[in-house]
């Protein structure tokens, strides 16, 4: 040691000491913080791996409900949860227990609910399934919320059905101007096919499209329409069932197309027609020749008709001031034990009766009418033939029998075989030659109130 290595008292100073951590190991200031810390990681280590006393409630929890063997099987399909209450949204609560660490690594995906069949499942009806929970983390348990561990389930078949479509207009107040009216309304969509279960699917008696008129028109309009289905007491279907029910097709009336129609499709088209109220008037078939209609006397049931229809037409209709029926009133077939006909009643094309009516029924007062039957005898009567231009016919019958003749008292009393003529029509009957039965109409000379009733035919030679 030299000179240099000593103190000023001429000690030399002592080795200092070597230490990994140097001076702060043997801070009271660091040991202090040190050990703050140690004990913190070791309570959140203890608090998040060996508690097990912490919960955490899951909401809405999906319940899966598997029937693909069922409907295989027995073509049934798990169509609705209807008991408990909670959860008829086909959802649950699940509570899960365990460590916080353990709580913080589990999400809503990782726990799985399903009902399992405990019980056979053949048909239609509703059945008591169990719940079981799982979690894909094994070192958390999971159990339901309530502590309700069961579902009831509706099972059902599925069926299809096609039903037409009843266009209707719903009205608040007039939907039509003074002197109009509001037509058939109508839609491009005829009818509509429909799936779901056959609870909900056989309660349709009826598919409505209507359209809501809240304006007064003065012509025809195109107004969005609205789809309902009713049951056969004319009862909407709830919504609840409504939305079991889905549309799978529709049809114009000529082409069918799948899925269900559009809302422009499902438009309704409100036509707005003219009005006319007409007298109605009959005319005869198979009046003999002579006969004068005007005699007699009859009263219609219903004696008018409401007709509606484009302006232009009804116009032309409403000229003559009353509206013939096309169907004719059978003189041939009326007598005092039969005063009265139907006639079926129809319109031209484009109009429609606005009254609920489809026949006339003509009742005629054949008060001091009779039926008096006569033979007619070739000779005495006198038998004609008409219409036989260029033809070689020959009458063959020397009589017609029991020939009924009806009318006033008055005049049957003076009415005579003599009076009588029988007309053979050729106009309709093949000139081949051969003997064949020809229609004969019988009138009367001197009296135009008497007719026969029936149907008469005399043979003729042809050729």
């Amino acid at each position: 040691m030299n000179n240099a290595e000593k103190n000023k008292n001429g000690n030399t100073p002592a080795k200092k000491k070597f230490t990994l951590f140097g001076d702060w190991l043997y801070n009271r200031n660091v040991l202090i913080a040190f050990s703050i810390i140690l004990s913190a990681t070791l309570w959140v280590i203890l608090t998040l791996n060996v508690t097990k006393e912490t919960e955490k409630v899951f909401v809405d929890i999906p319940i899966e409900i598997y029937d693909a063997s069922l409907y295989d099987q027995y073509g049934l399909k798990a169509i609705e949860i209807v008991g408990p209450d909670s959860m008829m949204d086909c959802k649950v609560d699940i509570t899960a227990t365990g460590g916080l660490y353990a709580l913080s690594k589990v999400s809503a995906e990782d726990i799985s609910v399903k009902a399992v069949q405990t019980g056979t499942i053949s048909e239609p009806a509703s059945y008591r399934l169990t719940l079981s929970v799982t979690c894909n983390n094994s070192d958390v348990d999971v159990s339901f919320a309530d502590g309700t561990s069961y579902i009831l389930v509706r099972y059902d078949r599925y069926t299809e059905k096609s039903s037409p479509i009843d266009v209707t207009v719903i009205t608040n107040g007039a939907a039509a101007a003074d002197g109009l009216v509001v037509g058939e309304a109508f839609s491009n969509v005829k009818s509509i096919s429909v799936k779901g279960p056959e609870t909900e699917v056989n309660r349709i008696a009826s598919v409505v499209l209507s359209a809501d008129v809240n304006k007064t028109l003065t012509a025809t309009e195109t107004f969005p329409g609205t789809l309902t289905f009713k049951d056969e007491n004319g009862v909407e279907l709830t919504e609840a069932e409504r939305s079991k029910i889905t549309v799978v097709a529709y049809s114009d009336g000529t082409q069918e197309f799948e899925g269900a129609p559009t809302q422009e499709e499902l438009q309704v088209q409100v036509p707005i027609e003219k009005v006319a109220n007409l007298p109605l008037e009959v005319t005869f078939k198979n009046v003999p020749t002579g006969f004068d209609t005007s005699t007699l006397s009859y009263t219609l049931t219903p004696s008018t008709i409401r007709l509606e229809g484009k302006a232009d037409v009804i116009d032309k209709l409403a000229e003559s001031g009353k509206y013939t029926l096309e169907s004719q009133v059978d003189l041939a077939a009326l007598e005092p034990l039969s005063p009265s006909q139907k006639l079926k009643l129809s319109v031209n094309s484009g109009v429609s009766i606005g009254d609920d009516i489809s026949e006339v029924t003509v009742m005629f007062n054949l008060g001091g009418y009779a039926t008096k039957t006569l033979t007619l005898n070739n000779g005495t009567a006198h038998f004609r033939i008409i219409n036989g231009e260029g033809m070689s016919a020959s009458i063959i019958s020397q009589k017609i029998e029991n020939v009924r003749i009806v009318g006033p008292v008055s005049s049957l009393s003076k009415l005579s075989e003599s009076d009588c003529v029988v007309d053979v029509d050729l106009s309709s009957v093949d000139s081949a030659s051969g003997q064949k039965a020809v229609k004969a109409t019988v009138f009367f000379r001197n009296c135009n109130n008497c007719w026969t009733v029936g149907t008469y035919t005399v043979t003729v030679q042809l050729g």
